[in-house]
């Protein structure tokens, strides 16, 4: 029982440290796919492992218990014995004694039975250990399911046009959750109102003249054929090459 007892100890040994430790956030770039099979295979590793220990040890379990019975079975066939035939045993007072006397003449048999009780115990215990584990690694499994539904869902979102889990969810009224104030909405400057120090946005500079309130417009308008204040080619071309600073001065 020794060896047995040696085999039980390496076991929960070998799967103490049997882990797979998940990343906070599944989607980032340079995780994806890569990391969910690493992950799967790492935790399917290691439950094919407990799972043979645990049939290995289940097969001990059930080939101690059939011994210990046998050995209950005989010891009490001759503790009977002892009471029926023994002249000894019989000479006694009282059952009490009788029973007590046959128990010290049959104590290396007792010892065997006490001894069976306490290993079996031993690999029972063992077998709560290993299932532990097993559960543990069977939750953590889950939680990588979980991990793979988050990290399509989040490609998903992503080939749709939308920044994924990492974007801002705006309410109805344009402002953000969590207090944050609602986007800035880039509508076309017009010209005139850029002349009018009342209705200029903060933002751009003072033209000059009608002519420069127009180029700033076409600047921050991000495109200057579309705006329909400019009229010629060479007009249209001086603007896309203008600068920020240039507005400035």
């Amino acid at each position: 029982m020794t060896e047995i007892k040696d085999r039980l100890s390496a076991i929960l040994e070998e799967i103490a440290p049997y882990e797979v430790q998940l990343e906070d956030d599944p989607t980032r770039p340079e995780l994806g796919v890569r990391y969910l099979q690493k992950m799967v295979a790492d935790c399917r590793k290691y439950q094919n492992r407990v799972s043979y220990y645990y049939q290995e040890v289940s097969r001990e379990e059930r080939k101690l218990r059939l011994e210990l019975k046998a050995a209950e079975l005989d010891l009490e066939f001759k503790t009977k014995e002892k009471l029926a035939d023994d002249p000894t045993v019989r000479k006694q007072p009282s059952i009490s004694d009788r029973e007590a006397l046959a128990a010290t003449m049959l104590r290396d048999e007792h010892v065997r039975v006490a001894g069976l009780r306490v290993d079996l115990l031993d690999i029972q215990e063992t077998i709560n250990l290993i299932k532990f584990k097993h559960g543990e690694l069977q939750r953590t499994s889950q939680d990588i399911k979980m991990q793979r539904g988050l990290v399509k869902d989040d490609a998903a979102m992503r080939l749709s046009g939308q920044e994924g889990y990492t974007s801002p969810v705006i309410n109805q009224d344009k402002t953000v959750a969590g207090g944050l104030p609602a986007p800035i909405i880039n509508d076309d400057l017009n010209p005139v109102d850029l002349l009018n120090p009342d209705k200029r946005p903060e933002y751009t500079p003072a033209p000059v003249d009608s002519k420069h309130a127009q180029m700033i417009a076409d600047f921050f308008n991000g495109s200057s054929s579309n705006s329909v204040a400019v009229k010629n080619a060479t007009l249209e071309e001086n603007i896309r090459s203008v600068s920020y600073e240039d507005l400035l001065s």
